[in-house]
């Protein structure tokens, strides 16, 4: 499978969000520094939490072995893999 590998921080603001009133209105932020990969949704063949993901080094990042936290399809046939470091 390709995809997008980052690790840098990022910033999610429920205000910039086309949710309900309620949830404009609860100025919840979400930050993450963890490692993630976006890629196709349809690349994935069911992916699930606790999946192991290797990534290959390349030019730009150094890869790594990582364990699936969290599978967060977006709707339009991306999905983005929040990963951790595995210990192992």
């Amino acid at each position: 499978m390709f995809g997008i590998f980052d690790d840098q921080h990022a910033t999610f603001d429920a205000n910039r969000w086309p949710g309900s009133e309620y949830q404009m209105q609860s100025g919840a932020k979400f930050s993450s520094t963890g490692p993630r990969l976006e890629c196709l949704t349809a690349s994935l063949a069911g992916i699930k939490q606790r999946a192991r993901v290797e990534i290959t080094p390349n030019d730009i990042d150094e890869g790594g072995d990582f364990t699936v936290q969290d599978v967060q399809p977006d709707g339009t046939g991306m999905t983005v893999l929040m990963l951790i470091e595995r210990d192992e």
